[in-house]
């Protein structure tokens, strides 16, 4: 008798780490993971042809679709856009109903318009968090904008004089507690929120610059004396300013720690919610969640203080009376986080 071979051993999930832009393969049995979220196999046709089902009465009534494309009423009286496995918002001026997920190695991304009865869905196997750029998420709705006539713009990087880039650098101020930082390192240019990532985004014109990860460009706004002053945030649900402060982005010294200082520091650290591995490779430390392959280098400002570049963290490791590294003090823009030692 034959035997068959199961779906799952047609389908390989790749995940990309940032520590060393190394690809790692993910193992067919890892894919019992995905259990607790379906467990399914599917294709951009077939997920096509569901919607296209579920929007016509061929799957339930109309009045239970709308109930499905209804938002949640919270507790407390507020509306909370998901409805009954859908999630629900606004694209371009007309109502989007979409979802995405991901597990190791595979990540989706969904979204149908029913004003023009648009539906785009991107399926990958590779996965790799913020090492993997431009995601679905942002790619479905590239589709869609130029589905529905209103395609986003086609962006191109010009080269600007080092000078002319210095002034747009600085701290912009968003909100109470809520600041941007914009900050060139050579001939690249970042841009980072309180408690957020940094993303690098590219210069369109003197006065635009554009992210390639996302569908979100910034325009810098000058005075009548050709000082930039402000910044104005595009985002799919509107724009944002900024007020320019006049300060400057710190220049954090890094320092350069043994091997056996280092590696006093790795281990695992449990916090409330999740755990965080420290380890060290050569002459680098990294930090990660547990149980998930995307590490972010760590800098030493001294021998217990570091903090990260690719997002707004600093880490304070903390020693009991004997010298032993016991616990560790994350710091996510504003949030304070008490982790302890574990392993």
């Amino acid at each position: 008798m034959e035997k068959k071979k199961s779906a799952l051993s047609f389908f390989k999930g790749y995940l990309i780490c940032r520590l060393g832009g190394l690809l790692y393969l993910s193992k067919n049995g890892l894919l019992y993971l995905s259990a607790i979220a379906g467990a399914l196999i599917s294709t951009v046709d077939d997920l096509a042809a569901w919607t296209a089902a579920l929007n016509s009465g061929k799957v339930v009534s109309e009045k239970s679709l709308q109930l499905m494309y209804t938002p949640v009423k919270l507790n407390n009286g507020e509306a909370f856009p998901y409805g009954f496995g859908f999630s629900l918002g606004e694209f371009k001026g007309r109502r989007m109903i979409y979802h995405g997920g991901g597990i190791r190695g595979f990540v989706a991304s969904a979204l149908y318009i029913p004003r023009d009865d648009v539906f785009a869905a991107v399926l990958s196997n590779r996965d790799g968090g913020a090492a993997f750029r431009p995601q679905p998420h942002y790619i479905s709705r590239w589709i869609a904008a130029a589905l529905i006539g209103s395609p986003y713009k086609d962006w191109k990087t010009v080269k600007l004089d080092p000078r002319v880039v210095d002034t747009v650098v600085g701290i912009y101020k968003v909100k109470e507690d809520h600041f941007r930082v914009i900050k060139r390192e050579g001939e690249r240019i970042f841009a980072q929120e309180s408690g957020g990532n940094r993303k690098e985004i590219f210069p369109a014109s003197e006065r635009e610059f554009f992210s390639r990860e996302s569908n979100d460009y910034f325009t810098f706004i000058k005075d009548k004396d050709g000082k930039v002053v402000k910044m104005v945030k595009h985002t799919e649900k509107g724009d944002e300013e900024a007020v320019k402060t006049g300060k400057k982005p710190a220049e954090r010294k890094v320092v350069r720690l043994a091997a056996a200082v280092l590696d006093s520091l790795a281990g695992r650290y449990k916090f409330p919610e999740f755990e965080l591995d420290i380890f060290r490779q050569g002459e680098r430390l990294f930090g990660k969640m547990a149980y998930q392959d995307e590490a972010d280098e760590l800098f030493a400002e001294s021998e217990t203080e570091f903090f990260a570049k690719t997002f707004d963290g600093r880490f304070i490791f903390k020693k009991d009376e004997t010298g032993k590294v016991t616990a560790v003090v994350v710091f996510l823009g504003k949030d304070k986080l008490d982790g302890k030692k574990v392993l």
